[in-house]
């Protein structure tokens, strides 16, 4: 069933009006009489072809089968869901055909209810529903079953893309932050139903970013702990690429209701990968002392090959399916003569990465099945299933293009080897013969690679002892590799951290400094590989220092969980002037401490050494306080546009690392003086600030500021933030603000003020938050003492709403803007302007300011709105906006000339794209 594009506008018009007309509460008779006198009695079609949900609908045999179960047994378990009134609702239903009633009962337009009212506080999004089954997830055939909760919306979900040539349909999955929320309200509204059954949980990645996926497990793990008792969970399924997530998820199960456990490996996030992946072998023996395990009936690990054990430890389960890395024959000729002895064990499926021969195979098992290459075996009980070397046949095939002299080397990116399969592939085999060549060219691959580290040296953690800070070579193990990070400290701004772990572990300071541990790290890193560590001497898995971290709100944009960043919700940053603390950005190094405000205390270190320690409350007492409007800005602020023109490193925050607030404290000029301090000493050049945040060596965050800084009027030593206490997550109990300067320098949990003649020597201002030239590439070597620290930041501007490829209908003539604007040091904002045809012409907005701060003074930021008028005859364009502040700086047009491979201080022309519909 094809919907038109007239008959979906109209639709679209419809569904507005209903919910206007629903929302300024009118009576049920009005509601239903005007929309019928607007669109006539047929105006239930936009029910039946729901812009969220009928997008997917062909009319197929899968529809056929939703109406015949409608008509047999209409599913009690399904609930209307919708801002509209039930009573309009009902009315409007009578007269809908069946399968379209079997549709409505499952359509929503403003999500409110789940099941029996619980609540889901949730915009734009299809949620489906039956009271048993709860699935998180975008895929097609998932939204195709009808016995889950399902989420999709304007942001993501599953888009149909018909291939014109062929007219065969195809899919594209995208991530999608709507599931995030719903997984998140729904597991926050269990606390109000403790009785709920549920026979299916399924967390599912799929092909969302890393960053969403840990906010997700982040605030459902906080979810599930807030949770007075276990939840009911018949079968947990987890698909995910780090099984580490399950001990966010399977203590909080009952024990006994949770049956069946089944774990899969999210492939799809990372193609390029070896087929099959190491558990982790802490997470996984973790996971089996949990009492839920224990008294598992089923169990399925896919892709995930688990660590060698007595196959005795897995026939307690009446079932299951699990992945080794290989098993002597012996040792399967044990395996089928032991299960007669396990009369409860009725189904075991193994799968082996190593290949076995027909021939031993045809030793061991009874039945050879060519479809699956599985080989059975009729226990006495039921069977044993054993699958090995899934391609091995087409593995002759592909020998025998190596044996006719192709070259098998590595480029740099370890593509070669698959390029000349599809080369040799398609040029013998034709394209079906080519997928299988290449699939077994990744397992050869992947085998080549396995053998490269079996015939690596071990090394003892004595051995690598000797090589620490102060060797010519200086090594480092992370988990059982050992490798040599001599050349790669000086090239990666995370080298310093690394540093702290010459001749040990890295493993407990990438623990706190994750940030630093990205798949492109450990990429470049595994180049560096010497040798094996010796199994003895591997560490175990540490406490998770971040455990203690405060509950963030939901709406905060995780970039990177542990530990924690995340950003402001752009739909919400200019709602206010000053920005909400529990929606304000959070920038966070380490893990959050949790610090008592009357046992604090602030020292102030002068030149000489002399110290004065000072509390909350005699800070509060002795000085003055003084109130300003301030912007908090991360450095690395839109630093996602930046790598969108090239490459950088760091958390690819968007364009929200930026919040606005009013704080509270005393002057630090004035903590000085009384410390018998002279700011006007000219030996005294800095000022240096210590937090209360510490890695594992004790070492704290820190910064510093010039003295010329230090004596002005509006740096505090804050313990308010917008009327309260200041958060913990934004530095309680005391924070040093510096209006105007970069974030990194306004250091949170601040106990320590030191002045000196140099500027700090934390790594956070020596050897981080430096712009290098464009000149300085990935890779090369970076000379921290060739470029100033950041203090002041340059002009900025960057539009909140409306969000990139938004649509918008060209009917509608203008589209309304808002976003912000700031400028480091004070320099207030004298003009914004917006363009929307490349620059060629520009207008001006509407601003909002701080009353209080003059243009020479000003650290609050600027808010600004426009409307501006749709391109004629477009169907895409891009609204661009730039700021001018007090000195007439502006920004550049593209980061070609401010590119830096930190990706700081980005502040290019803010560019916007939208989408135009007839």
């Amino acid at each position: 069933m094809v919907l038109t594009r007239a008959k979906r506008d109209k639709n679209e018009k419809v569904r507005m009006f209903i919910r206007e007309e629903a929302m300024i509460g009118i009576s049920i008779e009005s509601a239903y009489d005007s929309f019928c006198g607007k669109f006539g009695k047929s105006v239930i079609e936009f029910l039946e072809f729901d812009y969220w949900f009928y997008r997917f609908y062909d009319g197929g045999d899968h529809d056929l089968q939703c109406e015949m179960d409608y008509e047999k047994d209409p599913n009690p378990h399904y609930r209307t869901i919708t801002d509209l009134p039930p009573e309009l609702v009902h009315k409007v239903s009578g007269n809908l055909s069946s399968i379209e009633k079997w549709n409505l009962e499952k359509t929503c337009f403003y999500l409110r209810k789940i099941g029996d009212g619980v609540p889901i506080r949730l915009k734009n999004a299809v949620l489906l529903i039956d009271e048993n089954e709860f699935l998180f997830s975008t895929h097609l055939t998932h939204l195709r079953s009808q016995k889950s909760i399902r989420c999709s919306g304007v942001n993501g979900g599953c888009n149909v893309i018909k291939d014109e040539a062929s007219g065969s349909e195809s899919y594209e999955y995208t991530g999608n932050e709507n599931f995030m929320g719903v997984g998140i309200s729904f597991m926050k509204s269990l606390a109000e139903f403790p009785n709920l059954k549920i026979d299916k949980l399924i967390i599912n990645q799929a092909t969302r970013k890393e960053e969403l996926w840990n906010q997700f497990v982040t605030a459902l793990e906080n979810s599930l702990k807030s949770l007075p008792h276990k939840i009911h969970v018949k079968f947990l399924k987890v698909i995910c690429d780090d099984p580490e997530c399950l001990l966010d998820l399977v203590p909080f199960m009952k024990p006994g209701d949770l049956e069946k456990l089944e774990v899969k490996y999210a492939a799809n996030l990372h193609p390029r990968e070896p087929l099959r992946v190491e558990m982790n072998s802490d997470v996984w023996s973790e996971v089996q002392k949990l009492e839920q395990y224990k008294q598992l009936k089923s169990l399925t690990v896919e892709d995930f090959t688990l660590p060698k054990v007595p196959i005795e430890d897995y026939l307690f389960l009446r079932s299951f399916r699990v992945r080794f890395e290989s098993v002597p024959l012996e040792e399967i000729v044990r395996i089928r003569d032991i299960l007669p002895k396990f009369p409860g064990c009725h189904s075991i499926c193994l799968y082996f990465n190593e290949l076995l021969s027909y021939e031993a195979s045809e030793t061991l098992i009874d039945y050879y099945e060519t479809t699956s290459i599985n080989f059975v075996h009729h226990a006495p009980n039921d069977m044993l299933c054993i699958r090995v070397g899934r391609f091995f046949r087409q593995k002759r095939n592909f020998n025998k293009l190596a044996a006719a002299g192709t070259d098998y080397g590595h480029d740099e990116h370890n593509n070669s080897y698959y390029k000349y399969a599809y080369i040799g592939g398609a040029a013998t085999v034709g394209l079906l013969g080519y997928k299988y060549l290449l699939r077994t060219a990744r397992l050869d691959y992947a085998q080549e690679e396995k053998k490269k580290l079996k015939n690596l040296p071990i090394y003892t953690q004595e051995e690598v002892k000797k090589h620490g800070k102060e060797a010519d070579r200086i090594w480092v193990t992370y988990k059982d590799g050992v490798y040599d990070v001599t050349d790669f400290i000086s090239m990666h701004p995370g080298g310093e951290k690394i540093l702290l772990a010459a001749g040990a572990a890295v493993d407990p300071f990438w623990a706190l400094y994750s940030q630093h541990k990205t798949a492109e790290v450990l990429k470049i890193l595994e180049g560096y590989r010497i040798g094996r560590l010796d199994v003895k001497d591997v560490p175990k898995a540490e406490p998770d220092a971040f455990s203690n971290d405060p509950e963030r709100h939901p709406a905060l944009l995780v970039r990177n969980a542990k530990p924690f960043n995340g950003e402001s919700p752009p739909s919400l940053l200019t709602d206010h002037f000053y920005t909400p603390n529990e929606l304000f950005f959070v920038r966070n190094h380490l893990p959050v401490p949790d610090i008592k405000t009357e046992d604090h205390c602030l020292t102030v270190e002068t030149l000489n050494g002399k110290t004065i320690d000072l509390s909350v409350d005699e800070l509060k007492k002795k000085f003055k306080s003084y109130t300003i409007g301030s912007v908090i800005q991360c450095a690395g602020n839109r630093r996602a546009d930046m790598n969108q023109y090239k490459k950088v490193q760091g958390l690819m925050w968007e364009g929200t690392a930026i919040s606005n607030a009013e704080w509270t404290g005393v002057r630090l000029r004035d903590i000085l003086a009384d410390a018998g301090i002279d700011v006007f000493d000219e030996k005294i050049k800095h000022v240096h600030f210590e937090g209360s945040d510490v890695d594992p060596t004790g070492t704290p965050y820190g910064a510093s500021i010039p003295i010329e800084k230090a004596r002005g009027n509006e740096v505090i030593v804050a313990y308010h933030m917008n009327g309260v206490d200041i958060p913990r997550d934004h530095g309680a109990p005391l924070r040093v603000i510096v209006p105007g300067n970069v974030g990194a320098r306004q250091v949170k949990w601040l106990r320590r003020i030191i002045v000196s003649e140099k500027e700090s020597d934390s790594h956070w201002q020596q050897k981080d938050y430096r712009a290098f030239s464009p000149a300085v590439n990935m890779g090369d070597e970076l000379k921290w003492d060739t470029v100033p620290s950041i203090q002041e930041y340059p002009v900025q501007c960057a539009i909140c709403t409306p969000a990139p490829n938004t649509k918008v209908n060209s009917d509608d003539g203008t589209v309304d803007i808002s976003g912000y604007a700031w400028s480091g040091g004070g320099r207030g904002i004298i003009r914004i302007e917006i363009s929307v045809d490349g620059g060629e012409t520009w207008s001006s907005c509407e601003m909002e300011q701080e009353k209080k701060q003059d243009l020479d003074h000003m650290y609050a930021w600027t808010l600004f709105k426009a409307e501006v008028k749709i391109p004629p005859i477009v169907k895409e364009f891009n609204i661009i906006a730039k700021a001018v502040d007090r000195s007439y700086n502006t920004q550049p047009e593209t980061a070609s000339g401010i590119w830096n491979v930190r990706g700081l201080i980005h502040n290019a022309w803010h560019r916007v794209p939208i989408i135009v519909k007839d």
